[in-house]
């Protein structure tokens, strides 16, 4: 019985333990910050803040933009993003996900982006904007370089293909957009659907339907809006 004994102590010890390393948080985008040059290291300290990030500004900044019309996706990296970048003190917020036709209008009027009414991932809800609570897009390359790679890694860790504004000519590094949000302009445009989480989620599960039916070599399903 005392072996017996031992042997179920032990059992739920190595459970106790695998379960503090389950909840425990892992380091995703380390070893992406260590195969940037060295000079970035110095970089990536720099952007510490941890009076910033333990304050009240920091809270409310952080929950002061609207998520609606934005996509599953892009809530899910928003999200995942964060709780990295809060992780190692680096306080940034979502300044825009979804931005109308009128809004986008207005800032190619301005000279702030290259992309009209229609023409941008964020008028479907497929992007956002991460930038900097104090010093907000006044970050040097190098330190964007940083958020990047953490990006990045996070991206992939979740499984969600996305592209960064920072390796772009037009150089936009608060920006990260869906891959395949073209897809998504093509039928919100053509089928006059409205922009809404809910329609997205329900385009996304029917592009995943129909990238399954070409795979099996069977006829696509039914489109949710026709």
């Amino acid at each position: 019985m005392r072996h017996k004994s031992k042997a179920i102590q032990r059992l739920i010890q190595r459970l106790t333990s695998k379960a503090k390393r389950q909840n425990s948080p892992r380091p995703l985008a380390d070893k992406m910050i260590r195969r940037l040059p060295s000079d970035h290291h110095k970089a990536a300290k720099a952007l510490v803040d941890h009076q910033q990030i333990n304050s009240l500004e920091y809270r409310k900044m952080a929950h002061r933009t609207s998520w609606d019309n934005a996509h599953p996706d892009i809530i899910d990296f928003h999200r995942a993003l964060h709780k990295e970048l809060r992780a190692r003190a680096y306080p940034f917020y979502a300044f825009f996900f979804f931005r109308t036709h009128a809004q986008q209008n207005a800032l190619y009027a301005r000279g702030v982006t290259k992309a009209k009414g229609g023409q941008s991932p964020h008028n479907y809800g497929c992007a956002v904007d991460e930038i900097h609570c104090i010093r907000l897009w006044n970050l040097t390359r190098k330190e964007w370089a940083v958020i990047g790679a953490i990006g990045k890694e996070v991206a992939r860790r979740r499984n969600i293909k996305m592209y960064w504004g920072g390796d772009w000519n037009f150089y936009d590094p608060a920006h990260w957009q869906l891959a395949d949000w073209k897809r998504y302009k093509a039928d919100i445009d053509r089928l006059g659907i409205e922009v809404t989480t809910v329609n997205l989620a329900a385009l996304q599960r029917h592009f995943k339907e129909c990238d399954r039916a070409k795979r099996e070599k069977r006829d696509s399903p039914p489109h949710p809006f026709e």
